[in-house]
C-alpha cells in the first residue's frame, strides 16, 4: 500500500513515499522542498496545491497522511498559517480520488505503530531499524515517515 506523507512548516514542506506494510516499510522517495520567497499567502497556497497535486500523481499513493501541528501548539498567526497549508493537502487528495486521507500527531502515530498512544515513544521505544537509515532523516524527514510508516497495514 504506497503511502504519500508529509509535514508541513511555514517554510517548507517535506515528503516521504512509503510502500510496503508496517513489518517491512521501504521508503521509496523523500525530500524537503522550501515555499518560494516573496509569495503572498494566496500565491504561497496555489503554487502548493500544484506541487502536492504534481506528486500525488506521479506516485499515485492509496493514501495520504498529513503530520499535525501538536495539540500543544500555541494559537499564532503561525500555526494558522501552517493550519492553511495543511488544508491545501487534504483538499488535493481529495480532489485526486484519495478517500484515505489522515491528520496524525505523535501520539496517534504511536498507537498507530503498536506503542501505548504516547508520542515521547516514538522516541525512546520504537525500533526504527525496519527502515534504512532512518537515523540519517532530518527531524521533519522523520515525522513524514513515521506518519506514514503507521498508515501502513
Amino acid at each position: 500500500m504506497k503511502t504519500f506523507s508529509i509535514r508541513c512548516s511555514n517554510t517548507d514542506f517535506t515528503y516521504a513515499v512509503i510502500d510496503g506494510d508496517k513489518s517491512s516499510p521501504k521508503v521509496l522517495e523523500q525530500a524537503k522542498v522550501n515555499f518560494p520567497k516573496n509569495f503572498s499567502e494566496g500565491e504561497k497556497l496555489h503554487w502548493f496545491n500544484q506541487e502536492i497535486n504534481t506528486l500525488i500523481q506521479q506516485h499515485s499513493p492509496e493514501s495520504v497522511v498529513l503530520k499535525g501541528a501538536e495539540p500543544l501548539a500555541k494559537r499564532s498567526k503561525s500555526l494558522d498559517e501552517r493550519l492553511h497549508v495543511e488544508s491545501v493537502v487534504i483538499m488535493t487528495a481529495g480532489a485526486n480520488g484519495i478517500k484515505n486521507c489522515t491528520k496524525k500527531v505523535k501520539s496517534t502515530i504511536a498507537k498507530d505503530l503498536g506503542l501505548k498512544g504516547k508520542g515521547k515513544y516514538l522516541q525512546t521505544k520504537l525500533d526504527t531499524s525496519v527502515i534504512d537509515d532512518f537515523d540519517s532523516y532530518n527531524t521533519k524527514a522523520q515525522e513524514a515517515i513515521l506518519a506514514g510508516w503507521s498508515s501502513l497495514n
